[in-house]
């Protein structure tokens, strides 16, 4: 909303919105922020290399050739063109970081796609499916222990 300053939106219904209610935010007088929400919102609208169909569009071919490769391996991504979350075989899934990590590409447990991303799409999807291949050939081991959330996976649930 305002690539990548903090800024949040509240939305909901009219009639709850019209009452008394108080939102404590901790950059409430912050206003670069704003600013940037309004470049963004300016070129969305009026650059079409940015309109968000084109963001779907590569998100969806990242995300089905991405999972069609995985899905032997025991993971995917879940969720929309535009963000989703790995899941499945959580020693695979921490494999393929190690080896994309050395690859040079950083993946995180949550994937999200933005437009500075499209134009390595084709080269980070050929990369990708290439460490899958050496991961189904000969897999490659895990260098240290297995990762371990800072968060209790039982309180995700």
């Amino acid at each position: 909303m305002a690539n990548g300053f903090p800024l949040a939106a509240v939305g909901g219904p009219k009639e709850i919105l019209d009452n008394d209610y108080f939102v404590s935010s901790t950059y409430a007088g912050e206003i670069t922020a704003l600013a940037a929400c309004n470049a963004v919102i300016d070129i969305i609208r009026t650059k079409p290399e940015f309109h968000i169909d084109r963001l779907w569009e590569a998100g969806e071919r990242f995300l089905n050739g991405f999972n069609n490769v995985s899905r032997e391996l025991g993971f995917e991504i879940e969720g929309y063109p535009t963000r989703g979350v790995f899941k499945g075989n959580e020693e695979n899934i921490a494999l393929f970081f190690q080896e994309a990590c050395i690859a040079g590409i950083l993946f995180g447990k949550s994937w999200f796609i933005s437009h500075s991303h499209i134009p390595l799409l084709d080269e980070t999807l050929e990369s990708c499916k290439d460490i899958m291949l050496k991961m189904t050939k000969k897999k490659p081991m895990l260098l240290g222990e297995m990762p371990k959330s800072p968060f209790s996976m039982r309180s995700r649930k």
